[in-house]
Parts: structure tokens; C-alpha cells; sequence
């Protein structure tokens, strides 16, 4: 028997114009991949014989729970990007670094991501010509991805001070606690949906199936471990993120796969070489139903003549997930699913002034329309974590 839902076509979203942003801190981790990868063209250029590729190493993470899925993968893919043609597994060179979660040097209150990258020869000779790379991440919708945050942000209005300065501590304290220090629940879990709050319009749901098996996938119970969401769900089976919407409003939804944005392996780009879709839009709650959309897998094309355009989301085991696009990954027992969810608007003159390791499954057919949206930055993010 298979599942209908409210939504049979998925909308993608094209954005129209930049977030609205809840604060323009700066700091993007986009900015800091950019920075570094301009850099790394420059001396793979520059040297005898001049390097025409480099391939993005592993990025260890410090000073955050990497035994809780958190991990460098969101900043090897957007560095990887950031790198274009550049980038090969196969190169002689390769870029690699660490991932610290620390106080702001300015502001000790504050959080940043720092990152550190050096490059060296894969046999393990340094390259002298580059410098070690620093860059910081102060975006806090970026912190909140990284870290692996469930949190929800109130509006601009309601921060005393900048709305940055309230966000920051809000991603803080979404965080598990340190040693020694009392568990805190850091999310609300009902049965198979898990919410950042028991008031949340939204919630997120993991359905899973053996990969062979015939039938649909069915959702999975969720539990809180030391007051984290969580899901078994084993090597060897697909699963799909179900994102419920009960509000009154439209929401476009964006989802991370162990830190990995799920259009990263898009056919479909931009003239830059990035991907063209970043979001899918979700209706609001209608006759007492709620919008909802069945994310099933690893944007491929939003092409209508393929039947392979989505590959499936498969667990499997190290270095045969998708994270194995980025040589060199370690692989802790336990990954991340991350949903960021944001207000949408279509443009026009009403719209707000806005701005283990999980693989290639089989491949899937899912009808898919492109929309055009302004899109603002995530008002709530949702991390579910997955063991096997």
C-alpha cells in the first residue's frame, strides 16, 4: 500500500533575492570557504610545477561534540564548491585543517566557529609557499548547522540588543551540557515527531526501510538520549525525512546529511558552478491539515524526463557514504540529520522586504515544480541524530 501525501509534486525553490537574515553579522561560512579557497588557487598556481587540483581533506573538529555526529563535512562540501573544477580526490595536494567551536576574541560571551586549514602533498610534505589559514564563522545560522543545534529563535523584536547577540547565546545553550554538568533537554519528542518545543508548529519525522525490502518506509520511533533527539536506523537501510508544517504560513525547508547540504550533488547549477536549488517549500496547514513535504533522498535534477532524479539516503559504512566525496573522512557512530526551517514569500510588492554516514541509495522519480521564492535565514533549526 503506498502513502499519499497533501503535496504528490515537490516544490524547489529558486531564491529571488539575498535572506533578510535575522542580523547581518557577517562571518558566513560560505565567506570563510571562499576566502580559503581563493587563497589555495593562488599557491597551487604559483607552484613548480604549477597544481591544477587539489582534493579537500578531513577537517577535524575540536571543542564541539564530535562523539555527538558533529563534524567538519558542512565546511569540506561548501569548500569543495567554493574550489569549482579545482577540486579532485586524486590530486597531489591536499587541504585539511580543524574545526574549533570557541569565545569570540571580542566578545567572550559570544561563540565562533574557527577554522584552521594548512596545505601539503598527500605523501605529506608541506608546502612552504602557504601560510596556515584562519577563519572565523560568526553567522549564527551557520554556528547552529555546524554544531548540530536543535533551537528556535524568537523575532528581532523581542532581543534587548542586537538580535545576533541574543541568537548566539540561544545556539549555546541548545547545545548538550559539558562533563560534569547536569543533562538538559534540548528538544520535545512525540511518538515519531520530534519539535524544538511542545508548541512548535513543526516537526520533523524519519521514515526507514530495509534497502531490499518491498513497500513504503515507516516512521521511526524517536528518543531523547541525554536530552538529544534519536533514531536507530541500520546499515542497509533507506530512509526519508517527512517535514510537517502546522502553521499558517508557507516555510521553505532546507536539510543537511551529516553536514552535508542535500543539493550539494546537484546536476543542476548555476553559471558559478553552484547549486541552483538550496530549499523546498512547504504549504501552510490547510482544513486542519498540516503542509507537509517526503524528502527521499540526494537532490540529483529537477529534470521531469529522469526517473533517477533523487538518490535515496542509505546508511552505510565508512567511506562508502556520501561523505566519501571528501577523501580522508573519519567517521564517528553517530550522524546528523539537520532541518533548517525559514519563512518564504513569493516576490511581488506584499512580500516583507526580506531577505555512520548516510550514501547513495537507489535511485528515485519524485515530481518536482520550480518556484520562485524570497527566502528568509532559519527561525528554527531541528537536529536529529542517527546510530546504528
Amino acid at each position: 500500500m503506498t502513502t499519499t501525501y497533501r503535496f504528490t509534486v515537490m516544490l524547489l525553490a529558486v531564491v529571488a533575492t539575498a535572506s533578510r537574515g535575522q542580523a547581518d553579522e557577517g562571518g558566513s561560512l560560505k565567506d570563510a570557504a571562499a576566502e580559503l579557497a581563493k587563497k589555495v588557487r593562488e599557491v597551487a598556481k604559483g607552484l613548480k610545477p604549477p597544481q591544477v587540483a587539489v582534493r579537500v581533506g578531513r577537517f577535524t573538529p575540536h571543542g564541539i561534540a564530535d562523539d555527538l555526529g558533529v563534524n567538519g563535512g558542512g565546511f569540506e562540501s561548501e569548500l569543495a564548491t567554493a574550489l569549482g573544477g579545482l577540486a579532485n580526490r586524486d590530486a597531489l595536494l591536499e587541504v585539511s585543517g580543524e574545526v574549533r567551536f570557541l569565545s569570540d576574541p571580542a566578545r567572550p560571551d559570544l561563540k565562533e566557529i574557527r577554522i584552521k586549514a594548512k596545505l601539503q602533498y598527500t605523501n605529506g610534505d608541506e608546502v612552504s609557499e602557504f601560510k596556515e589559514f584562519v577563519g572565523a564563522v560568526r553567522k549564527v545560522t551557520d554556528i547552529a548547522r555546524i554544531t548540530g543545534a536543535t533551537v528556535a529563535f524568537k523575532p528581532d523584536s523581542e532581543y534587548s540588543g542586537p538580535p545576533s547577540d541574543g541568537r548566539n547565546p540561544d545556539v549555546q545553550h541548545s547545545l548538550p551540557p559539558g562533563p560534569g554538568q547536569p543533562p538538559k533537554v534540548i528538544a520535545f519528542v512525540d511518538g515519531t515527531f520530534v519539535r524544538t518545543s511542545k508548541a512548535s508548529p513543526y516537526a520533523v519525522e524519519i521514515r526507514k526501510k530495509p534497502l531490499a525490502a518491498p513497500g513504503s518506509a515507516l516512521p521511526v520511533a524517536a528518543s531523547l538520549k541525554e536530552g538529544l533527539p534519536f533514531v536507530g536506523i541500520d546499515r542497509g537501510e533507506v530512509y526519508e525525512v517527512r517535514v510537517v508544517n502546522d502553521s499558517d504560513h508557507e516555510i521553505a525547508v532546507s536539510l543537511a546529511i551529516d553536514g552535508i547540504d542535500q543539493f550539494t550533488f546537484s546536476e543542476d547549477r548555476k553559471p558559478d558552478g553552484t547549486p541552483k536549488f538550496s530549499h523546498w517549500i512547504v504549504g501552510a496547514a490547510k482544513d486542519r491539515k498540516p503542509g507537509e513535504v517526503l524528502i527521499v533522498g540526494w537532490h540529483k535534477t529537477a529534470d521531469p524526463s529522469r526517473k533517477d532524479n533523487v538518490l535515496s539516503f542509505l546508511v552505510t559504512e565508512y567511506g562508502k557514504g556520501a561523505l566519501g566525496k571528501f577523501p580522508t573522512r573519519a567517521q564517528g557512530k553517530i550522524g546528523t540529520i539537520t532541518v533548517g526551517i525559514s519563512r518564504s514569500y513569493v516576490p511581488g510588492p506584499n512580500a516583507p522586504k526580506s531577505a555512520s554516514e548516510t550514501g547513495f541509495g537507489p535511485p528515485r522519480e519524485v515530481k518536482q515544480e520550480v518556484v520562485t521564492r524570497k527566502i528568509d535565514d532559519p527561525h528554527e533549526f531541528i537536529t536529529i541524530r542517527y546510530n546504528h
